[in-house]
């Protein structure tokens, strides 16, 4: 499994092809002053990390196994906008690519 980080205009959304999968993550500034990321396009993808590149590295790992799960599985992955249960106080939003291998 490998991640790929790629910056997507915000219009690509959470287009699926094949195995590489358009992910979208809002990092929001936590308490101990580290950050927690929520995936914007995957209900119930979350992380955190002591930095944003932590953060980063984090979430891709949880977006790629989620996708792993749900293909395992046989299920249809449920992507869909869930930003709303967050907020949109947040102090980062990236765009990436996460390409699942075998």
């Amino acid at each position: 499994m490998k991640a790929i980080e790629q910056v997507l205009p915000a219009e690509a959304g959470w287009k699926e092809h094949s195995n590489t999968f358009s992910c979208r993550a809002v990092f929001y500034r936590d308490d101990k002053n580290g950050f927690t990321v929520v995936a914007r396009n995957l209900v119930g993808v979350v992380s955190e990390g002591e930095t944003i590149e932590e953060a980063t590295v984090n979430i891709k790992e949880a977006f790629a196994g989620a996708i792993q799960s749900y293909a395992a599985c046989q299920l249809p992955i449920p992507w869909g906008d869930v930003i709303e249960k967050y907020g949109t106080k947040f102090e980062v939003e990236k765009h990436f690519l996460v390409v699942i291998d075998g």
